[in-house]
C-alpha cells in the first residue's frame, strides 16, 4: 500500500484569496479629487484664498481618510477574508480618533481663522465624503463579481 494520490483522484486546489476590485477604488479615488479641486476653485472664487487654503486641507483630508483606509482594507481581504469585516470596523475606529486628533489640534491652533474658512473646509470634507460613496458605489455596482465558482469538468467529459 502506498501513501501517493491517485492519478486519478482529483485533488482540489487551493482558491486563489478573494481581492476586491482595484476599479471602483480608483474610480472613487478619482471623483473625490475631481470634486476636491471644484471645491478649491469654487472657494478661491467665491471667498478668497484663506477659504482656497481651508477647501484643499479638507479635500485632502476627505482623500487621505478614505484612500489610506481602502487600501488598507483592499491587502488585508486579500490575505484575511475573514477578518475583513473586523478589520474594516477596527481601521474606521482608528481614522476617526486620528481625524478628532486632527480637528482639535487645528481647532486649538486657531486654524481656519475665519468662519469662512471653516465652512469652505467642512464643505470639501463632505463634498469629498459624498463623491467617495457615489464613486464606489457606481463603480462596485458596474464591476462584475462571480457570486461562486463553476466546477471544473475533467476532459474526457468535456467533448460530450
Amino acid at each position: 500500500m502506498t501513501t501517493a494520490p491517485r492519478p486519478d483522484a482529483s485533488v482540489p486546489a487551493r482558491p486563489a484569496p478573494v481581492v476586491p476590485p482595484m476599479g471602483a477604488l480608483l474610480v472613487a479615488m478619482a471623483a473625490t479629487a475631481v470634486t476636491g479641486i471644484v471645491t478649491v476653485v469654487l472657494a478661491a472664487v467665491l471667498a478668497g484664498d484663506a477659504a482656497a487654503e481651508a477647501a484643499m486641507v479638507g479635500a485632502g483630508v476627505a482623500l487621505g481618510f478614505f484612500v489610506l483606509g481602502a487600501f488598507f482594507l483592499h491587502f488585508a481581504a486579500g490575505v484575511m477574508p475573514g477578518a475583513s469585516l473586523a478589520l474594516a470596523m477596527l481601521t474606521y475606529t482608528f481614522q476617526v480618533l486620528a481625524l478628532l486628533a486632527l480637528f482639535v489640534g487645528a481647532t486649538q491652533a486657531g486654524w481656519p481663522a475665519t468662519d469662512t474658512a471653516r465652512s469652505w473646509f467642512a464643505a470639501a470634507v463632505i463634498a469629498g465624503t459624498v463623491a467617495w460613496t457615489v464613486g464606489h458605489v457606481v463603480a462596485a455596482v458596474r464591476t462584475r463579481q462571480p457570486l461562486y465558482d463553476l466546477p471544473t469538468i475533467p476532459d474526457e467529459k468535456a467533448g460530450a
